[in-house]
């Protein structure tokens, strides 16, 4: 425990801020990283935990998911949560998180879909106390829709891997901004539409619990209230079309179609339990809205 703390006060001087490009981070073994973690991410000095989280960005591909996914994300999310992060250090990472997602992801394909998952929690962090500016926030949420317009990499679980699970972190984001009350409507229903692409694609049968993760995007971006029925009704009418195909019996002829409607369904299921269980007016609305476009599904 000594040689940990001591590493973190050297990174913390040595780093002065800057990210790096290497996993794992200067003068750390992956041994303490992993300390790290059963340490529960406690780092007392300020600037060296600061730092940390910074260089931490190096491991998002690492092929190990007990650094990646156990140690990158959990401390993130861990100092995040518990306001352990500074201004400086969470528009560092939303600016540099941002650029790894426009930027060629790695030969694995890992980092794109670890950026996205800890951009969600530091969508949350500016959700719960703003640090963004409203400039800064419609952009993340302009960049994040033609991300996850542009998603083609739908592998969930792999044994020996672990998780990548592009759709599935995409759509967490997509719930943080949705729910982040200084987002406008506009953005709000971009972000919605472009979910709406990956929700019944014909690419992929989804069996790693991604239309559920979909729903909770689409049932919290509805208990916000920004975005009337009406919007909802054209919104679910769009979803629910069998296009290309006349109709949902035509669609069904093709593999395609049958994966479109398997998929749009788990979706519906999905959606409507959580509308069910709501307990609210809103959950009320959504439940019938949500009926509706299964019946108009076939």
């Amino acid at each position: 425990m000594k040689a940990l703390k001591a590493w973190v006060l050297l990174v913390g001087c040595a780093l002065g801020g800057q990210a790096v490009a290497q996993c794992p981070p200067a003068q750390m073994s992956r041994e303490q990283l992993i300390e790290l973690r059963e340490q529960k991410f406690s780092v007392d000095d300020d600037d060296a935990r600061n730092a940390l989280a910074i260089a931490l960005l190096g491991c998002l591909g690492d092929p190990d998911p007990a650094v990646r996914d156990g140690v990158v994300y959990e401390a993130i999310a861990t100092w995040g949560r518990g306001e352990l992060l500074s201004t400086e250090t969470v528009q560092f990472l939303r600016g540099a998180l941002l650029n790894t997602l426009k930027a060629a992801d790695d030969p694995r394909q890992l980092t794109h879909a670890f950026a996205l998952l800890v951009l969600s929690e530091v969508a949350r962090v500016d959700r719960i106390k703003p640090q963004f500016s409203a400039e800064q926030r419609g952009q993340m949420a302009a960049q994040l829709a033609e991300y996850v317009r542009g998603i083609d990499d739908y592998r969930g679980f792999e044994e020996g891997i672990g998780w990548r699970h592009q759709v599935a972190h995409a759509s967490d984001v997509v719930l943080q901004l949705a729910l982040n009350g200084e987002l406008p409507a506009e953005s709000v229903a971009t972000l919605l539409d472009a979910m709406a692409t990956q929700i019944a694609t014909a690419a992929t049968g989804y069996v790693h619990s991604e239309p559920e993760r979909f729903a909770r995007a689409a049932f919290y971006a509805h208990q916000r209230g920004v975005l009337d029925r009406a919007w909802w009704e054209g919104w679910l009418t769009r979803l629910s079309s069998p296009a290309p195909a006349e109709s949902w019996g035509q669609a069904q002829q093709t593999h395609a179609g049958i994966t479109r409607r398997n998929n749009l369904f788990a979706f519906y299921y999905a959606l409507h339990f959580a509308a069910a269980n709501a307990n609210n007016e809103a959950g009320v609305e959504l439940k019938a809205l949500v009926l509706d476009a299964m019946k108009n599904s076939g």
